[in-house]
């Protein structure tokens, strides 16, 4: 008979405070909008807003880092749900600008830009939905998780689990855009190499949640 495999009681805290903000997540992007917002700067409100996310993007990775540090040492329920929830007010800032975007007014000549924006934040916010995603399975399976990455399926088995936000596709059209009308002032700078940040030359920002299942996925077999 074999035993479950062993998750650190922190990991399985973690899952249960980021479930309630996965169900949300879809509920809001997938959710039918209103255009009823005027914007009468169009490529400024752009910029800013490209601004801002690549500011919250890099929170959104430092929480991770610290949730990181807190599953690998000693923390507290109490700290998991702490950071946990530092980590979904960076979520709620992302999902309120893009529903607030995706609300923009605007004729037909800057309606594109507004979707390609619109499509930068669907963009960070898949990439986040996925990585929630996968620690649920994981913690749902262990076994298959460590199977899936070809990891050894007995002793102590590190997993990590890497949140990568890319730059959207989206980001190279809605230069060209920018550019085509203009903005070119608007057009924020390229991201220097090797700073998390998110912009039209931005670079990829990782963040690492990692912990260890032990001592044995399968248990002896009787």
């Amino acid at each position: 008979m074999s035993e479950n495999p062993v998750l650190p009681p922190r990991v399985i805290t973690l899952g249960e405070a980021l479930r309630p903000v996965l169900s949300k997540l879809p509920a809001q992007t997938d959710a039918p909008t209103r255009r009823t917002l005027a914007v009468y700067d169009v490529a400024g409100s752009i910029a800013n807003h490209l601004d801002e996310l690549g500011s919250t993007v890099e929170g959104l990775a430092a929480k991770v880092n610290a949730l990181g540090g807190l599953i690998a040492g000693e923390g507290s329920d109490a700290d998991i749900h702490r950071a946990a929830g530092g980590l979904e007010v960076h979520i709620d800032n992302l999902l309120a600008s893009c529903s607030e975007v995706r609300q923009w007014r605007l004729g037909a000549s800057d309606a594109p830009a507004r979707d390609l924006l619109a499509g930068v934040y669907l963009h960070v916010l898949a990439e986040v939905r996925g990585w929630i995603d996968e620690l649920l399975e994981v913690i749902a399976d262990p076994v298959a998780a460590v199977e899936h990455r070809g990891l050894p399926t007995s002793g102590q088995v590190e997993l990590r689990l890497d949140l990568i936000i890319t730059d959207a596709p989206q980001l190279a059209e809605l230069e060209r855009w920018m550019e085509r009308n203009g903005a070119v002032d608007h057009v924020p700078p390229s991201v220097p190499a090797g700073k998390p940040g998110l912009g039209f030359c931005g670079t990829v920002v990782a963040a690492v949640l990692g912990f260890a299942i032990g001592d044995s996925l399968f248990g002896d077999e009787e």
